[in-house]
């Protein structure tokens, strides 16, 4: 029994002994360091939280040998110290959760070392000190992995900083960020793995930094910012980028040199604001980038460090300058998804790059000065849009010989230096607009060649030097929308769409002053809305004769030369108005005769040679209709004849029996330019009496017809003009007019 007892005092005695303390967070004094010892000789691990504060007494901590037991602590905080501390007291310092230097003051410095201390389970934190210098090189011999994130932050005064040598892994972010004026690292020569964000940012002042030579994966992204940075030239074992690469305002960037064996980046690539990086040599066997592809704001146009990619979502480079050499890259490329390729404010002479490129969800190609685009002979499709626009230099479209599908909009518009629009023949297929607008300097327009048929509107628009409008040979429907030639000011022929048969929207062809001649719409024949000739130089509309249906209204304006509308006689469908306005030699209408009817209203004003307009569907719309309570309606200064609605409407019942077969014969043609012919007379016993007069009712011709020798009547010597025929049969009269071409 006795035995018993002695085992359990002696047991009881050795727990007492071992125990630690369960009441310490703060150690403020040397003395309470020291103590540490001699109350817990046998306090091996401290499972709480400590933190280590300097002060500014005669009692302030300068080592911690009172701590030398010690093996594993929770977390550790070195807080608020001014002067020197040896930490070999922590030298058998084997396991910490959390490791942190925070508000350590000017003057503040270790010695010793952590010398037991290969793994930090949580986080080593350096952050807002105001020390000048912090060096860990010596102090971590054996640290090789921290299971969390390495942070140096915040710390406004430090201006150098050295880091564990030995450093092998960190198992989440490393970041060096907000050290305004730190212009020396060192250290990280063993690291191999960062298995979270990589991040050097906001150090102003920071003009190096180590080579990383080891460092093989990076789980997440690699983060440049707003440093002082001249060179990187390390990270040449890096294998494997998890997230993306970002650079950003980094002003001071002249060289990027590393990176030489990375293969894929699983995110985004981006360089923004390195306005002054002349090289960018590294990344040679770079693939794959699961991501976007974006540069802007550097001082090169050599891409060739790129020349192995071959996958990227989308790929951008906008603000690049380098007037010397030649935009050259990306060779390999065949695919480019995403928001497309997107080359914008290039300052170089050349593009002699994506020569292997086949498809890319669309292409923007926006004010650079390139004068050449060397062709992309493989480009077959484009899944978007495809915009040319505000290209000073690019003098011709002649780069996209292949091209066969765009399925969004073709936009070629503002580039000041392009004189011709030639190529682009091997599109057949487009879902968007095509858009031909703003080019200052584009003269011919001869493309597009192979296309049947689009479903959206094609736009020629304020080109002011463009004179001739070819192409579109073998276009045959516009379906849905619109062809609009709009404020083209020295056009002076339409040569193309010769086997345009139909436009489902408006054909609307105005403010060309200088067209005379439309022969490309010679077979055209359906248009489903508006149609408009407006401020041209058009004689007569003949080119237009096979038209045979207009869904919309009519409107002829402000054409100096037009004489007549007869190129719109096969016309017979109804028309929704008809507007008729300042056209200055127009005669007559005739035209217009075989038009069903006119549905909304009639505007015939300023015409000063019209006097004939009472054909048809006129009449009959005046007939139908009380001109007086529609307030659209204007009939005014045009010539006698033609100068009100009530000259019309009187000219019209006049001619009520315009039906020439009631009376008993047919005349033709009518205009007429030679002679004209009486036929079908129903009563071939009764001779006609013919009687021709001026529109000022001067008899010019009077003769009788013998229905049984040839009927007809000679009228060479006539003047152009309208002419009125009074046909008399037995005790029948009816007064016709005609016009004399």
């Amino acid at each position: 029994m006795k035995k018993i007892i002695l085992i359990l005092l002696l047991i009881c005695a050795e727990i007492v002994a071992s125990q630690c303390p369960n009441n310490i967070t703060y150690f403020r004094t040397q003395k309470e360091i020291d103590d540490f010892k001699v109350n817990y000789p046998n306090c091996k691990n401290l499972n709480k939280d400590i933190t280590i504060y300097g002060t500014t007494d005669n009692n302030k901590i300068k080592n911690l040998e009172g701590l030398s037991n010690l093996e594993t602590i929770s977390n550790i905080e070195f807080f608020y110290f001014s002067s020197d501390l040896n930490i070999n007291g922590l030298s058998n310092l084997k396991n910490v959760q959390n490791l942190t230097f925070y508000q350590n003051n000017i003057g503040f410095s270790l010695t010793g070392s952590f010398s037991s201390l290969s793994l930090i389970k949580g986080n080593l934190l350096i952050t807002n000190n105001y020390t000048s210098n912090i060096s860990l090189l010596d102090r971590f011999n054996s640290l090789q992995n921290i299971n969390g994130s390495f942070f140096i932050t915040e710390n406004k005064s430090l201006t150098s900083i050295s880091v564990p040598e030995n450093l092998i892994n960190i198992g989440n972010h490393l970041s060096i960020k907000n050290n305004n004026n730190l212009s020396l690292l060192n250290g990280f020569d063993s690291l191999e793995n960062i298995n979270g964000n990589f991040e050097i940012s906001r150090n102003f002042n920071l003009e190096n930094i180590p080579d990383f030579n080891k460092l093989k994966t990076i789980r997440q992204n690699l983060f440049f910012s707003s440093n002082a940075i001249k060179t990187i030239n390390g990270f040449n074992e890096l294998v494997f980028l998890g997230g993306e690469f970002n650079l950003q305002s980094s002003p001071s960037l002249i060289e990027i040199s590393g990176f030489n064996n990375l293969l894929e980046l699983n995110n985004n690539f981006m360089v923004n604001g390195a306005q002054n990086l002349t090289s960018l040599v590294g990344f040679t066997q770079l693939k794959n980038i699961n991501g976007d592809f974006f540069i802007s704001s550097i001082a090169t146009v050599n891409f060739n460090s790129f020349n192995n990619l071959i996958n990227t979502k989308s790929l951008t480079i906008t603000s690049a300058k380098d007037v010397n050499n030649n935009f050259t890259g990306f060779n390999s490329i065949k695919t480019i998804g995403g928001y497309g390729l997107n080359i914008a404010s290039i300052n170089s002479n050349e593009f002699n790059a994506f020569s292997n490129i086949e498809t890319s969800t669309r292409i923007t190609i926006v004010n650079n000065s390139f004068s050449i685009i060397s062709p992309l002979n493989n480009l077959k499709e484009i899944q978007g849009e495809l915009s040319i626009y505000s290209n000073a230099n690019l003098k011709d479209i002649d780069f996209l010989p292949n091209l066969e599908t765009v399925e969004g909009l073709v936009a070629i518009h503002i580039n000041e230096g392009l004189k011709k629009i030639s190529g682009l023949n091997k599109l057949s297929n487009i879902d968007g607009n095509i858009y031909i607008q703003g080019n200052l300097n584009l003269e011919t327009f001869s493309g597009f060649n192979n296309l049947i048929q689009t479903e959206k509107e094609i736009r020629f628009y304020q080109n002011p030097k463009l004179h001739t409008i070819d192409g579109f040979e073998n276009l045959e429907i516009i379906q849905n929308e619109d062809l609009v030639v709009l404020e083209n000011p020295l056009l002076q022929n339409i040569y193309g769409f010769n086997n345009l048969k139909t436009i489902e929207g408006i054909l609307w062809i105005m403010d060309n002053n200088q067209l005379i001649n439309i022969k490309g719409f010679t077979n055209l024949e359906h248009i489903g809305n508006e149609f408009g000739i407006i401020h041209s130089n058009l004689e007569d509309l003949e080119s237009l004769k096979k038209i045979n249906y207009i869904g919309g209204g009519i409107v002829i304006q402000y054409n100096t030369n037009l004489k007549n509308l007869n190129g719109l006689a096969n016309v017979t469908s109804k028309t929704a108005h008809i507007n008729l306005d300042d056209n200055l030699i127009l005669e007559n209408i005739s035209g217009l005769t075989n038009i069903e009817s006119i549905e909304n209203y009639l505007v015939i004003t300023d015409n000063p040679q019209l006097s004939l307009c009472e054909i048809n569907p006129v009449c009959s719309y005046l007939e139908l209709n009380n001109p007086s309570t529609n307030f659209i309606d204007n009939i005014d200064d045009n010539k006698v004849g033609c100068n009100s609605i009530n000259q019309i409407i009187n000219q019209c019942s006049i001619l009520n029996t315009i039906d020439n077969n009631l009376f008993g014969f047919n005349f033709y043609p009518n205009p007429v330019n030679n002679k004209i012919y009486f036929t079908n007379v129903k009563d071939l016993s009764s001779i006609l009496y013919i009687k021709i007069y001026d529109n000022l009712g001067k008899k010019l011709i009077s003769k009788e017809l013998n229905p049984s020798k040839k009927m007809e009547i000679d009228l060479r010597r006539l003047k152009q003009g309208f002419y009125y025929i009074q046909v008399t049969n037995k005790n029948k009269k009816i007064l016709l007019k005609f016009i004399k071409e």
